[in-house]
């Protein structure tokens, strides 16, 4: 728990100074606190990640999977386009239902953008959790 305040304190200082900071190192911080989050069941914090316009939508992702437990992800590639601020992430998470203990795999792509929301510029994710 420390760990993901102290994380999240150092993404704002990265994030909030200016544009300039939208590098990726800073993406890949975020990529990987947002992804933590999930493998810990903290859903409910990863939301600080989601861009205000999908926001209902990933509340809506996250309470139909609010009976699997993901136990382990894997960040397959970052294509980064540093032009655009965007970023595209292909993550494969291993995970069961509580109902069910087999494991199974899905793979996750995740879009990223560097933009500016509540008066600070900042890596959000632009797309949903996936289908679990």
């Amino acid at each position: 728990m420390r760990f993901i305040l102290i994380s999240l304190f150092i993404i704002a200082m990265l994030t909030g100074c200016s544009t300039s900071k939208a590098d990726r190192e800073t993406l890949d911080l975020s990529i990987n606190l947002y992804n933590k989050m999930l493998r810990m069941h903290e859903m409910e914090k990863a939301i600080i990640f989601v861009a205000e316009q999908h926001i209902n939508d990933f509340i809506s992702r996250k309470e139909a999977a609010k009976n699997v437990r993901i136990v382990d992800y894997r960040l397959m590639f970052t294509k980064y386009d540093e032009l655009k601020k965007e970023a595209e992430v292909r993550v494969e998470m291993d995970y069961y239902h509580s109902a069910d203990l087999r494991i199974r795999t899905v793979v996750d792509m995740q879009k990223w953008a560097f933009i500016k929301e509540s008066g600070k510029a900042e890596w959000k994710l632009m797309s949903l959790l996936p289908v679990f």
